[in-house]
């Protein structure tokens, strides 16, 4: 508002936004590629070469595990990506709304 009278603080909520941006960023790649990359490795050390069977403790323990982590790893890219959004469109709409109560009084 003109006076500098708020009830949010906009610099601190657009750091906010913007660190949540980058760290979620950060988060997916480490999660999808760098994970992925791991657990590709894992596989062939489990890997019979004579005959590509796979040891059971990979498709038996592993696989079943890293399967329901990755589930949950995308929920939570999906929450914080939402959160996200939620935090742009509030700053959004709090700047609307600055701007037509300052131009209510002729500001």
């Amino acid at each position: 508002m003109t006076d500098g009278v708020s009830v949010y603080n906009k610099p601190v909520m657009d750091q906010m936004y913007q660190e949540l941006k980058q760290y979620h960023g950060l988060l997916g790649q480490a999660g999808r590629d760098d994970f992925q990359t791991a657990s590709e490795k894992l596989k062939a050390a489990w890997t019979d070469p004579t005959d590509n069977t796979i040891n059971q403790a990979y498709t038996g323990g592993y696989e079943i595990v890293k399967n329901k982590f990755d589930g949950e790893f995308t929920d939570t890219l999906t929450v914080l990506e939402n959160i996200a959004t939620a935090l742009e469109n509030a700053l959004a709409n709090a700047g609307y709304t600055d701007a037509k109560i300052a131009d209510g009084f002729g500001a």
